[in-house]
């Protein structure tokens, strides 16, 4: 359950996404305000990140910033999504667009940013061609998916973690941190929504929760070494929450 101010950073990160898709055409926005429903997680660690908890909402100008961070790791990932879904020539040419719309907020926001923004969309590309692979290849293994999970869902969690911690102004040490944790909560989102094809390969479906759940653990483990304790304290409880919710 959202709380009042998180639901309003939501909404401000809706808001903002439908503002930069205002000059696309028609078709376009109407796949963008579709796919808009259900997003959660990657907006509530990129606020979690900047620091807000249930007892410090976010300056006004760390909001605004954030507001803008989540945006840009919203369009990467509704651009993942069209891929996935293959879709029409309006769907897969909206795709290049909210890339570009990404690229385009990342760079008003500075160079830190927009470079970790492109290097994440290389990443994804390449997670993207792996899932590709992944169809046609009946030897793919068990390692092959382990770098396919980090780089889909976990590549795309690291950055709303990382951008969260820069638009805050953290240490680069936290910043590591932060985006170890993201790379390895995306990792176990990741195969817990591949489980049915991962019971194939592993044996079962407790094989396949157990593996989701090393990676989880794993993530968690990552906290220990951030420096602010409070907003540690907040991005647990988000990532257990989140983490109930796809049991």
């Amino acid at each position: 359950m959202l709380t009042k101010e998180s639901a309003h950073f939501h909404s401000q990160v809706s808001a903002r996404m439908l503002e930069l898709s205002v000059g696309l055409p028609s078709p376009s926005q109407q796949v963008v305000e579709k796919l808009l429903a259900g997003q959660g997680l990657r907006r509530t660690l990129v606020e979690a990140c900047a620091g807000h908890t249930p007892a410090a909402a976010l300056p006004p100008v760390v909001t605004h910033f954030a507001v803008r961070a989540a945006s840009i790791v919203e369009l990467l990932h509704l651009a993942s999504q069209l891929h996935e879904d293959a879709g029409t020539e309006v769907e897969l040419l909206t795709r290049v667009a909210l890339f570009g719309l990404a690229a385009k907020e990342a760079a008003e926001l500075g160079q830190t940013v927009s470079e970790t923004v492109a290097a994440t969309a290389a990443d994804l590309a390449r997670g993207q061609l792996l899932d590709v692979q992944r169809t046609f290849d009946s030897g793919f293994s068990l390692s092959d998916y382990e770098e396919l999970a980090r780089q889909k869902t976990g590549q795309l969690l690291r950055l709303a973690c990382v951008l969260g911690g820069q638009v805050a102004g953290r240490s680069l040490a936290d910043l590591e941190v932060l985006g170890r944790f993201g790379m390895e909560l995306g990792a176990a989102v990741q195969t817990l929504d591949d489980a049915f094809e991962l019971e194939l390969a592993l044996g079962g479906p407790e094989e396949a929760r157990e593996l989701a759940g090393a990676y989880f653990r794993r993530a968690l483990a990552q906290l220990d070494e951030l420096g602010d304790e409070q907003v540690r304290e907040r991005i647990v409880v988000v990532a257990r929450t989140e983490w109930v919710k796809l049991q």
